[in-house]
């Protein structure tokens, strides 16, 4: 399956993730407190030994249940190799939601 969008750099990613977190300080808020929604499809492919399918996987499942991203930053996944791994901010947040395959809006109240 080909990818239907870049991701963005590391660098990006950075950036993207500093907003963010600007973001929510400025409503006296943190970003675990926000709800993640779905985004577009997971095209990351099966049968890697990585984790992304993995996450993005979880991470939309979770969404579509209307979990905050702390419940879902610090959860284990199974990576195609079959080892656990441990969703970090650079995962969750530096790649799932800047890349588009969840969203992330503050709580209700605080839009």
């Amino acid at each position: 399956m080909a990818k239907l969008q870049a991701d963005l750099s590391r660098e990006q990613a950075g950036e993207y993730r500093e907003r963010r977190h600007a973001e929510a300080r400025k409503k006296n808020l943190v970003v675990d407190q926000y709800i993640l929604g779905v985004g577009r499809d997971n095209d990351i492919a099966l049968g890697g030994t990585g984790a992304r399918h993995a996450i993005i996987e979880y991470a939309q499942r979770c969404a579509r249940r209307g979990a905050t991203y702390g419940e879902v930053i610090g959860q284990e996944v199974t990576k195609g190799n079959g080892k656990r791994y441990k969703i970090k901010e650079c995962d969750l947040l530096g790649y799932v939601v800047a890349n588009g395959y969840c969203t992330l809006l503050p709580p209700e109240g605080t839009r």
